[in-house]
């Protein structure tokens, strides 16, 4: 059951995460407020450029 909830979960993420990767292109113009799932993947995302780029 627990299984099957998480292929559901990610499922029903795709939507956002796709969103997201749009959203990025804007950079600081932009500002997210919800859903809190969205906001989280620009968090990690960011830092994952960040840290790309060797920013502090």
């Amino acid at each position: 059951m627990a299984r099957h909830r998480r292929r559901r979960r990610h499922r029903d993420l795709y939507p956002v995460l796709e969103a997201v990767r749009h959203l990025l292109q804007f950079g600081a113009s932009v500002e997210v407020t919800g859903p809190p799932e969205a906001r989280a993947e620009l968090l990690r995302a960011s830092a994952e450029i960040a840290e790309m780029y060797g920013a502090a």
